[in-house]
């Protein structure tokens, strides 16, 4: 087999068993925690039955699949650790001498053979032979081999790691008062004490007594065993109460980061989004519309509160200042279709446009304003759309009033949440099917049940009620009322 073509063969391995972002990745980990609970199953069931029965039978054939299965992974694992060849090749055209550079290069394969996930691959397969079926060990060990197909698993015992310090500390305390609790027993009360007669005795003794269980089958008889007996009880709550706080803060702190880097990773893979800057009551209202819109979007805001209030609504969420350009990169602004400034500060919302408009100059921006000369200043620095939320509310208000009727039916309309009846603009592209064509041939009332009421031309100019033998020209913008599916529908064909 060609180097290169072996090369292309190993990347699509490592893609599959242990590229961390591979999406490849995760149907694979899917599929053969599926295998394992099954085998688990399997050998629990067969340990139950003798050795004739069908179960048992029907269970030998499951590990011929399984165990070959469980064998070819962990080659492909092994053989993805590294690259020996080319580490040996290199380190020979360095001068290594050849056992030298036999041994470096085989290194990597070591180490991974060394690791506790990899000795739990290797240990799972031992069931396959029936003398290592029957201890139920085996069987608890493979099913441990589904840690490796669970990261977040993984990553929530790497907690214990990184607080292995403290933990060991507790450990060699709680080792040392046993200790302690034993031999002091043992030399108050191994003459009167009718149940304590070896150290064992005082060991069961201070076992069940630090750890508050008290079966009751040893206890102290003197005064000074009780007053003993007393203090390791305190001693056991306390050691109790300390690891459960240092277990639980270890947990939380891990959750927290497996949380945040599930939504960083969920930002990184956005494309065509928009972004919402400000998570205030207009930013949550524009979030909700975006939303109910199906439309991706991500809110940058930062308040960790607001922004742990919008992850509470199933949105993806920032922590970050709208005016720094790495906040802005971070939410891939190069990448996103629209942006909406919605902060309450006006001096916040211009440094934002401004900001956008010089890293993505054809992204469309909507920032909100309190007053004219704020509007002005959105406008001068590169905002397409200026929106005033408290004049915007005052003419709906008037709206209402005075045309109710017609007010309902455009809010219905521009509702998000209505399915029934929607408004959308679709633009007319250079492979669009019908770019050329007038209204009436384009199949917009026959074929996607939706009409036409608006077509802005590309130099502004706004054609409402368009007639049927109005040809639509490229770049044109067409304002669609029809229902959500349908519409759907129609943003995707054309």
């Amino acid at each position: 087999m060609a180097p290169r073509s072996s090369r292309r063969i190993k990347a699509v391995v490592y893609d599959l068993l242990s590229n961390p972002l591979s999406p490849a990745r995760n149907g694979v980990d899917l599929g053969m925690s599926l295998v394992v609970v099954v085998s688990v199953i399997v050998l629990l069931l067969e340990s139950s039955v003798a050795p004739g029965d069908p179960l048992a039978v029907w269970a030998e054939r499951v590990e011929l699949v399984v165990v070959p299965l469980f064998i070819v992974e962990y080659l492909l694992r092994l053989w993805v650790a590294s690259d020996f060849t080319t580490d040996y090749l290199n380190l020979r055209a360095a001068g290594t001498p050849l056992p030298a550079a036999a041994g470096r290069a085989l290194l990597p394969k070591l180490a991974f053979m060394a690791h506790p996930l990899a000795v739990i691959d290797l240990l799972a397969i031992l069931p396959a032979f029936r003398p290592f079926r029957l201890m139920r060990i085996f069987v608890l060990v493979r099913f441990l081999k589904i840690l490796r197909y669970s990261g977040h698993v993984g990553q929530l015992l790497s907690a214990f790691r990184e607080r292995s310090w403290e933990l060991g500390m507790v450990t060699l305390l709680f080792l040392g008062v046993l200790t302690f609790s034993s031999f002091s027993i043992f030399i108050l009360e191994a003459e009167v004490n009718p149940r304590i007669h070896t150290l064992g005795d005082a060991f069961w003794w201070a076992i069940v007594t630090i750890t508050t269980v008290g079966y009751g089958d040893v206890v102290a008889v003197t005064g000074a065993g009780k007053l003993l007996s007393g203090g390791v009880m305190i001693s056991g709550l306390a050691f109790l109460a300390f690891s459960t706080s240092l277990i639980a803060s270890a947990l939380t702190e891990k959750l927290l980061t497996i949380k945040e880097k599930k939504m960083v990773d969920a930002i990184s893979r956005l494309k065509r989004h928009y972004v919402v800057c400000g998570f205030g009551q207009v930013g949550e209202a524009v979030a909700d519309e975006l939303a109910a819109a199906r439309a991706p979007f991500v809110i940058l805001d930062r308040d960790p509160e607001r922004a742990e209030a919008a992850a509470k609504k199933g949105y993806a969420a920032y922590v970050g200042n709208a005016v720094s350009e790495d906040d802005l990169q971070a939410v891939r602004l190069d990448e996103a279709r629209g942006l909406v400034s919605a902060m309450a500060s006006e001096v916040d919302n211009v440094y934002t446009v401004l900001t956008a408009r010089e890293m993505n100059p054809t992204i469309h921006i909507v920032a909100r304003a309190a007053s004219e000369e704020a509007r002005k200043k959105l406008l001068r620095v590169g905002a397409n759309r200026v929106v005033y939320p408290a004049a915007a509310g005052s003419r709906h208000m008037a709206h209402v009033l005075l045309r109710p009727t017609a007010s309902d039916f455009v809010e219905v309309a521009m509702s998000s949440a209505c399915a029934e009846l929607q408004l959308e603009e679709i633009t007319v592209s250079a492979d669009c099917p019908v770019a050329g064509l007038p209204i009436n041939e384009s199949g917009l009332r026959s074929n996607y049940h939706v009409l036409a009421v608006a077509v802005k031309r590309r130099d502004g100019t706004m054609i409402t009620a368009p007639p049927g033998n109005l040809t639509l020209e490229l770049d044109d913008v067409v304002v669609c009322i029809g229902g959500l599916d349908d519409l759907e529908r129609l943003r995707r064909e054309w």
